[in-house]
């Protein structure tokens, strides 16, 4: 029986999902000494700086890397706003690891009347010439006339082999050498003239800045710019990061500018760390990729669509039930001894459990949905941050957590807390998504405050 006192003693979402401690505990295994996060003042100051480079660069428009550069890339947006700078912003999120189709994604930077749009004469005659030049597609002038934008883009899609939709790994100074070199497969050819009169395109093919936090072995970098072929074949741009994994990286051609690089990267560290890595409560939405849709979900949304003020402590009172099985089934413990990294072993505690069960009970009901893919960012958010720590900390975080599912199912009390959780999903899921909204608008507010001292 849970008790009174064993409630209060207990999780809340609020305690559960606070503030993000996943930096300072760690000893750097290289620089034997603790980081601290950047303060809201430092991350301002580089804001101002990246904002005049942004200036005296030149180029109008900025096509940032969604999500983890964002929150860095809109201070530096509002600053050079308020500086009266007319340039256009471009947030983009192209997923890093391999899907079974781009077309999603393709689709999600055309507006409705692009999609449901014919191509014109012209343009089918010269897909079909380039299509008989490429041996890239058997459509008849006829089909083409008769489907929409969409449909011509989700036929080209389905038939782009997985070798075309995804970068071959190469070291990240391959990947600045070779960055808007002009290389276009055919599968790259053919969907971008499908795509060439679209706002998406047209914007792309304007000389551009490319706006990143951390490049560091170049994988996301590549991502990017092999989606910017499928929009464009003739796309020009240039890098503007926080920091760059190369040493004397603006030497680099594909270099505007860099904050930090492999030569300052302890300078980097001891200032104080990029707050903002796989932060999904400040960023404030994230990304969601179904089977046919790729769309921007923010906390809002889901905060909005679960909103229920009713069962507050009944959602308590089941926080402290499960806190109760994985105590008695020593969940915790399980998940520590598949831990290899002692520092990892000794980090998890009951919290971080508790967020995968929620995860797993709403990921079990909800299966590929934008609730259940929330919990899971929110339950890695609060893992060992990446940088700078060895990427060995994170992955040995996810490989603790590997099996728990099947230790779960098997407790006696699953489908009990299975059907506990469906009757407290929605006020847990708004509480959880109204804590976060809180926190950032709180961040926000700070950060507002200190923009005008720094301009």
């Amino acid at each position: 029986m849970v008790t009174q006192r064993s409630l209060y003693a207990g999780y809340t979402p609020e305690k559960l999902y606070g503030e993000v401690h996943n930096l300072t505990q760690f000893l750097h295994p290289t620089y034997r000494k603790k980081f601290r996060f950047l303060t809201d003042t430092g991350v301002v100051q580089y804001a101002s700086r990246l904002a005049e480079k942004i200036h005296e660069s030149g180029y109008r428009h900025i096509v940032v890397s969604e999500t983890g550069a964002s929150p860095l890339a809109r201070i530096c947006q509002r600053m050079l706003a308020r500086k009266k700078r007319s340039l256009c912003w471009k947030y983009m999120k192209f997923p890093r690891d391999p899907v079974v189709n781009i077309f999603p994604i393709l689709r999600s930077y055309l507006i409705k009347k692009e999609q449901c749009a014919h191509l014109t004469t012209l343009e089918i005659e010269r897909l079909c010439l380039l299509g008989r030049k490429l041996g890239g597609t058997t459509m008849r002038p006829a089909d083409l006339m008769r489907k929409q934008r969409a449909e011509i883009l989700e036929y080209l899609c389905d038939r782009i082999p997985p070798s075309d939709s995804r970068p071959h790994k190469k070291p990240l100074g391959l990947v600045l050498d070779t960055l808007s070199d002009g290389t276009a497969s055919m599968s790259q050819q053919l969907v971008a003239a499908v795509l060439e009169h679209t706002r998406i395109a047209k914007f792309l093919n304007e000389p551009f800045l490319y706006f990143d936090e951390y490049i560091d072995s170049g994988a996301t970098l590549a991502t990017a710019n092999r989606y910017f072929g499928f929009f464009t074949s003739a796309h020009t741009c240039k890098l503007l990061s926080y920091y760059i994994n190369v040493p004397k990286a603006g030497k680099h051609s594909a270099v505007a500018y860099a904050l930090f690089d492999a030569d300052t990267k302890g300078e980097c560290y001891g200032a104080g760390v990029y707050p903002f890595e796989n932060r999904v409560d400040l960023i404030g939405y994230f990304y969601h990729l179904g089977k046919k849709t790729f769309r921007k979900v923010s906390l809002g949304e889901i905060s909005a669509k679960y909103k229920d003020q009713q069962g507050v402590a009944s959602a308590d009172r089941f926080l402290a039930e499960l806190q109760k099985v994985l105590s008695h089934h020593k969940l915790l413990e399980r998940v520590r001894g598949r831990c290899a990294v002692r520092p990892v072993k000794t980090f998890i505690d009951s919290r971080h459990v508790i967020r995968y069960l929620l995860w797993h009970l709403e990921k079990k009901r909800h299966d590929q949905s934008a609730s259940a893919e929330f919990l899971w960012l929110l339950w890695d958010m609060y893992g060992p941050i990446w940088s700078p720590l060895p990427d060995a900390y994170h992955r040995d975080y996810w490989k603790g957590f590997e099996g728990l599912d099947e230790d779960i199912e098997r407790i006696p009390e699953y489908n009990q807390l299975c059907k506990a959780y469906a009757a407290n999903r929605r006020i847990i899921l708004f509480r959880v998504a109204h804590v976060c909204t809180e926190r950032r608008r709180a961040w926000f507010t700070r950060i507002h405050s200190l923009i005008p001292h720094a301009i």
